[in-house]
């Protein structure tokens, strides 16, 4: 088993989605009281001295923060591309999740975003994807679940679970619809496991039945949390690729770039189900 204690790490550009990044991660880290980290990337080839790109970016950074009223933070730079940089030092740090941001994808566009999620399969700590600027405080007062029939599904109950611990935030679980008996029982029984879990740490929470299938429940959830506009969704990522994957990218990709811009928490499967102590 593994304790993340590291800080909440944000992997900023300096733009809107940068700003995005940042927003977000500042009202993580006050409901959390979490250490914060602003990590960014010298551009390359663009001539810009690493001194002159550090002094930009602290700049835009406290004029973010600075209207938040926010100034527990620290910069650190590196260079490469951004999520890959940044994935490889939230495992050197032991950072408790990651936070990127994501421009809305702009026409059709099939390998949109599969070089980011590549970038982010070594993360062992839940990561935050988001689209827009602009959070609002009821998209941090609940944490949607899909209870699907994959056995990984408890990895997104661990962490959530952690996060939500003695704050005011609710779960709701979205159990998938099944037809045939045997999938039948393996969602109920993972649907009985959450409820147990979290009637043991005292986490509110409440089930909306979903109806869609294991490999749509994820979308569905979506569109609950897009038109409730209250909250993430947990999702777990892809464990093994194949070829097509390789080349398009894994399922979660499609819930991480949704149209309707709802922020997503990811989790990458691993074998030793990571822990997050109860402090978050």
């Amino acid at each position: 088993m593994i304790e993340h204690k590291g800080p909440l790490l944000i992997a900023a550009s300096m733009d809107d989605v940068g700003s995005g990044a940042i927003l977000y991660g500042i009202k993580i880290a006050q409901i959390t009281s979490t250490e914060l980290v602003i990590f960014s990337v010298h551009p390359e080839g663009d001539g810009q001295s690493e001194n002159l790109f550090e002094t930009e970016f602290s700049t835009f950074t406290s004029k973010i923060c600075g209207a938040k009223g926010f100034s527990s933070y620290k910069i650190e730079i590196g260079k490469g591309y951004l999520p890959e940089a940044a994935t490889e030092y939230a495992i050197q740090i032991n950072s408790r999740s990651v936070i990127f941001g994501l421009k809305p994808p702009s026409g059709f566009n099939p390998f949109y975003g599969v070089k980011f999620i590549k970038a982010t399969k070594k993360l062992q700590c839940p990561f935050i994807v988001v689209q827009d600027n602009n959070p609002s405080q009821q998209l941090f007062e609940n944490l949607y679940i899909p209870v699907s029939h994959k056995k990984e599904g408890k990895e997104k109950l661990i962490w959530a679970e952690a996060f939500c611990k003695d704050k005011p935030i609710k779960i709701k679980l979205v159990p998938a619809k099944a037809e045939e008996p045997l999938s039948k029982a393996i969602i109920q029984n993972h649907l009985n496991f959450a409820c147990r879990q979290l009637e043991a740490a005292n986490i509110p929470y409440e089930i909306i039945q979903g109806s869609k299938s294991s490999y749509k429940i994820d979308q569905e959830v979506i569109q609950i949390a897009a038109k409730n506009k209250d909250g993430m969704v947990v999702i777990t990522a892809t464990k093994h690729y194949g070829p097509e994957q390789e080349i398009l990218g894994p399922p979660e990709l499609k819930a991480i770039t949704n149209k309707q811009m709802v922020p997503i928490l990811c989790v990458n499967p691993r074998k030793d189900l990571h822990v997050l102590y109860s402090k978050y």
